[in-house]
């Protein structure tokens, strides 16, 4: 490629064809989170933007890696309605340039990048919130997101038992009847994927007409919950009992709309690269109830990205374009 005249695209088929693997991505996501810790990379909150409230609710999101020296702007979409449309509930597109001469380098669906980067984001923060010998979780939601973190948490923990509950009873056993290797329950009340659960994962789609039905209360002792969907599925009470609130960054936690129907805008008592860094120590007993939650980040889908982006030129893979 010449820099300056051509770009590189990688489609969503070419991304998931370059095989990078879970491991790697965690080792990306875990690696970028030490590397924050040590102030050799950045990023800024991400922006928001809803032209109207009929319409998709967007957000830019940009940051920069020292090695190597990339700049990255994801572009995501989202609308709850989409369900309706047949369409994915999220979608979004990375843009990589070169640090130092500000040309554009490539840019690539980031659909497969955001669902891995996610799900190791949650198994890194499970790494130091859950009891290592988790055996149980509990599923609120059975879509792409679910999808990821059963793999890359059945990875970290010795899984042998999940309980899903989703929107519809069809998603959440289609979801249970891939979970080869797992005794797998689809569930008719939500508490039953959360009480006695080791884990929880909660991914619920936005939804304007979305009404908090989960509760902190249905936690048993020594339970880690991940809040992909940035809490919006738990009702508010109870956070001040928990024993750990972590997040993925504080800068971006600061900036949750608190008064828009997200549970919790803090205190927190740590954020993802004070956990790898060795800062906080993470779960203290084999007792504390702790959690997760996601207000996304854009350094994980760096990390991820350009990986990515490396194995598709070592593979010779996508679509040059002229600039």
């Amino acid at each position: 490629m010449r820099l300056g005249e051509e770009l590189l695209y990688l489609s969503r088929a070419e991304v998931e064809a370059t095989g990078v693997t879970l491991a790697e991505v965690e080792e990306a996501v875990e690696g970028i989170f030490a590397g924050q810790a040590a102030d050799s990379i950045g990023s800024l909150p991400k922006a928001s933007f809803r032209p109207n409230p009929d319409a998709a609710h967007f957000l830019s999101m940009p940051g920069a890696l020292s090695h190597p020296p990339l700049v990255m702007n994801k572009w995501v979409g989202l609308s709850g309605a989409n369900k309706a449309r047949n369409l994915p509930h999220l979608g979004s597109l990375i843009v990589l340039s070169d640090m130092v001469s500000g040309m554009p380098l490539a840019f690539l669906d980031g659909t497969w990048v955001t669902a891995a980067r996610t799900s190791a984001m949650s198994a890194v923060a499970a790494r130091r919130l859950a009891r290592p010998e988790s055996k149980r979780i509990g599923f609120v939601g059975s879509g792409v997101q679910a999808t990821g973190h059963l793999a890359a948490l059945r990875g970290v923990f010795p899984i042998e038992e999940i309980a899903v509950f989703g929107r519809s009873r069809d998603s959440a056993a289609a979801f249970a009847a891939a979970a080869e290797g797992i005794v797998a329950h689809v569930v008719d009340e939500a508490c039953q994927a959360v009480e006695g659960m080791d884990i929880i994962v909660t991914t619920v789609p936005a939804d304007p007409d979305l009404k908090p039905f989960l509760e902190l209360a249905w936690l048993s002792p020594g339970a880690f919950v991940t809040m992909v969907d940035l809490g919006r599925s738990w009702k508010a009470g109870g956070f001040d009992a928990l024993d750990c609130i972590a997040t993925d960054s504080y800068g971006q936690a600061e900036h949750l709309p608190v008064d828009r129907g997200f549970p919790y805008g803090g205190p927190f008592h740590a954020d993802l690269a004070e956990l790898v860094g060795g800062v906080h120590p993470g779960r203290r007993s084999a007792s504390d109830r702790t959690i997760f939650l996601h207000p996304g980040m854009v350094l994980p889908d760096m990390a991820v990205a350009a990986v990515v982006y490396q194995r598709a030129r070592d593979q010779g893979r996508g679509i040059i374009l002229q600039l």
